[in-house]
């Protein structure tokens, strides 16, 4: 399946357009030391920690509604945002806009990079069938 469709919209926020790139990064899971003097053969030992939904990043082309919202979003405390796949799944997470910023080249389109942080525990739900 190919990204072409994928959609990212905030609740308050509302659909981001023009998205040439995103990347979801990845779950991660602290970990926590639990070894001691008597480990067995000096193994040292961890048990799970917290979990993190990590960031949301994306390259947008430079449209003047983006920026607003961008900007407004920016202002904003966490939203709940939602990826909509080609295929109808979602990946639905709490998050904040964490940074942003414009790449304004003398000889190509205009673009501004945005990231979203992630907080809580996402959700994913799955289309019903799907290749």
């Amino acid at each position: 399946m190919h990204g072409h469709g994928t959609i990212l919209s905030g609740a308050t926020t509302g659909v981001i357009g023009s998205i040439r790139s995103m990347d979801r990064g990845g779950l991660e899971r602290d970990d926590i030391e639990t070894s001691t003097m008597d480990s067995i053969d000096k193994w040292r030992t961890f048990i799970p920690g917290m979990k993190n939904a990590g960031e949301l990043s994306m390259e947008l082309l430079y449209k003047k509604k983006n920026a607003e919202k961008v900007l407004t979003a920016f202002e904003a405390d966490a939203e709940d945002w939602t990826i909509t796949y080609p295929c109808g799944s979602t990946f639905v997470c709490s998050g904040y806009l964490r940074a942003a910023s414009d790449a304004i080249p003398y000889d190509a389109e205009i673009t501004q990079s945005v990231t979203l942080k992630l907080s809580g525990k996402p959700t994913f739900t799955a289309a019903g069938s799907s290749s």
